[in-house]
């Protein structure tokens, strides 16, 4: 079983959709927060708008050939609360990964600017340390990246890149082929809530014919 980990809904899509439509029959995904946060537009923040975006995740990931949904979990923390919830996730984690057979895991890089993502990735490292008797292959995805010059925040940026470079000398980097990228782009689409305000970057990242990461096998 394939475990992808997204911290908000799309996250999934954007990194992992080809992976996801390639192995959609023995693929579980989990989105560790409700996404209530993800409008620019702060009135719309909310329990409506993180039911809005389950019902997006489920549609997309329906395009991405995933049909049952008890392999689609939503652990429905705060949107923006991963780090002060670090043990809490992790726990959920734990849990979740002793019951099923994984042999893949993918997550975003605990140096991935967007404060969720860096800290979704530190729990997820933090978690497999508990369980060195399982053998499987880790895959970390970066979507939000520091730049070198972003000197309003040398200091954070100066650690993310050091963490990088750790996990660089240690780490595979690999990217792996897409097979239909049109089908991710046209799966990123039902997140109707996220689109009209998402980066050119971001998109451009989603429409790629391969997917990088940084790849370990334990």
């Amino acid at each position: 079983m394939i475990l992808i980990i997204a911290p908000h809904p799309d996250d999934d899509i954007i990194c992992c959709g080809g992976i996801i439509s390639r192995n959609a029959y023995n693929v579980k995904v989990i989105y560790i927060t409700d996404g209530s946060k993800g409008s620019p537009r702060h009135e719309e923040w909310g329990k409506e708008l993180a039911l809005r975006r389950m019902r997006e995740a489920y549609n997309a990931l329906s395009k991405l050939g995933i049909k049952n949904k008890d392999n689609i979990i939503f652990l429905g923390n705060e949107d923006g609360s991963v780090s002060r919830n670090f043990n809490k996730i992790r726990n959920q984690l734990l849990n979740l990964l002793q019951e099923s057979r994984i042999t893949e895991i993918y997550f975003p890089s605990p140096f991935d600017i967007h404060p969720d993502h860096s800290a979704i990735g530190k729990i997820v490292l933090s978690t497999i340390k508990e369980m060195s008797e399982r053998r499987m292959s880790l895959y970390m995805y970066t979507i939000h990246r520091h730049s070198i010059v972003d000197v309003r925040n040398l200091p954070t940026v100066l650690r993310s890149l050091f963490l990088q470079l750790k996990i660089m000398l240690n780490w595979k980097y690999v990217c792996l082929k897409v097979d239909n990228p049109r089908l991710k782009v046209e799966a990123l689409e039902f997140h109707e809530s996220q689109v009209w305000y998402m980066s050119k970057k971001v998109k451009e990242l989603t429409a790629k014919d391969y997917e990088c990461f940084y790849f370990k096998r334990i």
